[in-house]
């Protein structure tokens, strides 16, 4: 009786050890996977307010690829989220809503541009309309790094929720993160000239 309980103690301590091994090996794999992603981060410097706009390559949910020439002439927000990140749900309805007032204001366009591919971008934005009711009806593109450059070229950190301006010129006007000073004094001068408009 003392054998078998000693062996049974020995197999669950090589089960356990195994165990950890393999989820220390997983996330070790998935760490790699993660730096030679974010690799693509930090190779270039944020673009300063007034130079061009970069070049870019993005992708439609419907699988079109198309380029900033799409753009040419028109101003644009872009508003960088991933649907893996918890403060790109709780910004989705200030992006919405920001939106017809950039419109309004200013003749801005707003399109979003998900980190991930279409679906797991369209799932996120049918959960956003079942679970937060934000309807997303702004156009939508995708720009995994394993595809595209967008998002290297326009937010070279990395952050989520994350938003650039380009004029009619193609001209950097505005950048930085959703919900912070940069993002509420836009958001604060289109609704006061949308008001004024009314």
């Amino acid at each position: 009786m003392q054998v078998s309980d000693a062996v049974l103690f020995v197999l669950a301590a090589v089960t356990l050890i195994n165990t950890l091994v393999v989820v220390q090996l997983v996330r070790r794999g998935r760490a790699q996977v993660a730096i030679k992603e974010n690799q693509q981060y930090g190779s270039q410097a944020q673009v300063a307010v007034g130079e061009p706009a970069p070049e870019f390559i993005a992708g439609t949910l419907a699988g079109q690829e198309l380029t900033h020439e799409r753009f040419a002439g028109k101003a644009m927000a872009f508003a960088f989220v991933s649907p893996n990140c918890g403060g790109c749900r709780r910004a989705a309805a200030s992006i919405v809503r920001a939106a017809p007032l950039a419109q309004a204001a200013a003749g801005i366009q707003f399109v979003m541009v998900s980190d991930s591919p279409a679906s797991q971008t369209r799932e996120w934005i049918r959960s956003l309309r079942e679970d937060n009711e934000v309807v997303v009806t702004l156009p939508v593109l995708i720009a995994p790094l394993s595809q595209f450059d967008m998002i290297p070229k326009y937010n070279p950190e990395g952050l989520f929720p994350y938003f650039c301006v380009v004029d009619g010129d193609r001209r950097l006007a505005a950048h930085g993160a959703v919900g912070y000073e940069e993002w509420d004094a836009l958001v604060r001068e289109w609704s006061s000239v949308s008001a004024v408009h009314s």
